[in-house]
């Protein structure tokens, strides 16, 4: 009788641990979760246009603007182009020419960057303006901390990281890593040179917040 028992016992043990082995190769546990889409100016990255919204000095065309939830550019836009995303009574820019957004004496810019992240985040501003390569960008960075530890990049140029992509990415010093809850004002430099094709160009502006060790 106690062998018995005790055949019966290994027995069990056995098949316990095939178990064991099926579940541990497929294994699904299910978790709570939460998502919600937003505006672009009320996420993690929030991108604004407080300055052409407030109609600043230098920024009363409607250059940049939120439409569809999403921050767009149409650097067409001036007086009585009333929607920026219709592509009626625009204008342009020259070539040999140089247009910049960016107010120096106030700090302002095209649009703004805040960090609504609980982690401190470095900023790289990407453009694929590929239909002429005539046409280059830069970009300028300021982050106002009430006079007390204040950055501001000076201008800097986009070079190609990556399939026609070019990449401004701010981390020349310490200074430029946005602290959790920090905004920082993102200017825009435009230069058409003479070789520039007469054309509309289509592309993209990108903002890229990587998180990184806070500044000390």
């Amino acid at each position: 009788m106690k062998r018995k028992g005790l055949l019966m016992v290994v027995a069990l043990m056995a098949v316990a641990c095939l178990m064991a082995a099926a579940a541990y190769t497929s294994a699904t546990v299910t978790n709570a979760a939460a998502l919600t889409v937003t505006n672009t100016n009320a996420s993690l990255v929030a991108l604004t246009a407080d300055h052409i919204t407030d109609g600043d000095v230098g920024f009363k065309d409607a250059t940049a603007v939120v439409a569809s939830d999403v921050l767009g550019f149409n650097f067409n836009m001036g007086r009585d182009a009333d929607d920026p995303l219709d592509g009626d009574d625009e204008y342009g820019l020259q070539k040999e020419s140089v247009y910049t957004w960016w107010d120096d004496t106030n700090a302002y810019g095209l649009f703004q960057v805040t960090n609504n992240s609980n982690d401190t985040v470095q900023l790289t501003i990407t453009e694929n303006c590929v239909d002429d390569p005539n046409i280059e960008f830069d970009f300028v960075m300021g982050i106002n901390r009430g006079g007390v530890g204040d950055y501001d990049s000076d201008w800097t140029n986009t070079a190609l990281v990556v399939n026609n992509t070019y990449a401004a990415t701010f981390n020349a010093a310490e200074g430029a890593k946005l602290a959790p809850g920090e905004t920082a004002e993102i200017g825009v430099r435009i230069n058409i040179t003479d070789l520039a094709t007469v054309q509309a160009n289509t592309f993209d502006i990108d903002v890229t917040a990587t998180a990184v060790t806070p500044a000390v």
